[in-house]
């Protein structure tokens, strides 16, 4: 069972570590970009990385790891929830409080 575990939360790390690596070049272009118009600018990255987030195949990260239909379920809902709070993070940090 600790094995298990184990292998659901290094599968979680290592989709949620790709996912958000490939998402931070998007991150990093809308930012850089964000000069003339920052809020604009960061309420469109923050909705590029939703989309992008919903192109990533993220299933495939997944393919090393010898996991259950269970397991590969718990990994993928952990992996979404991490995201997502990032995601959050970001946005909180991007986007003055009066713009949320």
């Amino acid at each position: 069972m600790v094995i298990t575990e184990s292998c659901v939360l290094l599968a979680t790390e290592v989709v949620y570590a790709r996912a958000m690596e490939a998402l931070a070049g998007d991150l990093a272009i809308y930012f850089a970009a964000g000069t003339h118009q920052p809020l604009d600018n960061a309420r469109q990255a923050i909705t590029r990385m939703l989309e992008r987030t919903m192109e990533l195949p993220l299933a495939t990260y997944l393919e090393g790891f010898s996991l259950t239909a269970a397991e590969t379920d718990e990994a993928m809902s952990r992996s979404l929830a991490r995201i997502g709070q990032s995601i959050q993070l970001i946005r909180a940090a991007a986007l003055p409080s009066q713009q949320l």
